[in-house]
């Protein structure tokens, strides 16, 4: 019989792992592509999503490794991508954040009981993530979500598709 715990978490890594293939052979000339019409480049978006994970670890209660500071003002909530990939640090930093965060938060998660992940989260008063174990899965939720942006971008640069 499978746990909740184990469940949240391959839900986590496949997401996870659908976003790495997407970006895996990315050209190094179209990080900072941004096709009109969609809201994010695909290195914006591995930033977002390396700079998100210590969001979703503290309110799950534990931590991971800290992303550079300045990784919150060019990545986090109400950050605006820009075209110009001067403006970020190099792609395979970022990369290396994005795997870093996942298999820390991934790690931590593991660590925790069925019983601790079933207790209220540090935000449970806001409806978004009640249990500690909801943080699991809408960190799973919003990098699907962004997971799509990336898809999108992906189709419009003229690289094929990932799943056939």
């Amino acid at each position: 019989m499978i746990t909740a715990k184990a469940a949240a978490l391959e839900s986590y890594i496949f997401t996870h792992n659908m976003t790495a293939a997407l970006v895996k052979d990315w050209p190094a000339d179209k990080w900072t592509a941004q096709p009109s019409g969609l809201p994010n480049h695909a290195l914006w978006t591995l930033g977002h999503l390396a700079a998100s994970v210590a969001f979703f670890a503290s309110i799950a209660g534990v931590s991971v490794g800290p992303v550079p500071e300045n990784y919150n003002t060019l990545f986090g909530m109400g950050a605006k991508p820009t075209a110009d990939s001067a403006a970020y640090p190099p792609a395979v930093e970022i990369i290396a954040h994005y795997e870093r965060t996942f298999k820390e938060f991934c790690a931590a998660i593991e660590k925790l009981s069925d019983a601790e992940l079933a207790e209220p989260s540090a935000k449970a008063d806001s409806g978004f993530v009640k249990l500690k174990i909801d943080a699991l899965s809408r960190a799973a939720w919003h990098e699907g979500w962004h997971a799509g942006q990336v898809s999108l971008t992906r189709k419009a640069i003229g690289l094929p598709g990932i799943m056939g």
